[in-house]
């Protein structure tokens, strides 16, 4: 992945362990996933659950959805990181490219 956005020049990891959120979120919606996966497999089957089937689908949920999701998660994030602490002149690659508030 690229440091920084091609087009407006803001960095990706704003700061030391900025990825720890990213990866919590990737986390949060994979476990989701295949708990979904899991009680929609069991309750489409009642009472004849095939096992090895549903054991299928779930690993391929779990292995697939976080990789999938991962960029999408990173963007989340960052949108996330952006509401809650607002961009400041030297995240920027070309500082002025944009306007920024200065608080």
């Amino acid at each position: 992945m690229v440091a920084n956005c091609p087009r407006c020049g803001l960095r990706f990891e704003r700061s030391e362990g900025h990825w720890t959120g990213d990866l919590g979120l990737n986390t949060i919606v994979s476990f989701t996933v295949v708990f979904g996966v899991l009680l929609g497999g069991f309750l489409l089957t009642y009472p004849n659950v095939p096992g090895t089937e549903l054991l299928i689908a779930t690993i391929g949920a779990a292995i697939m959805v976080p990789i999938a999701f991962f960029p999408l998660s990173k963007t989340i994030w960052l949108a996330i990181d952006l509401q809650l602490r607002p961009l400041e002149a030297h995240e920027l690659d070309e500082p002025n490219r944009w306007t920024i508030d200065e608080q």
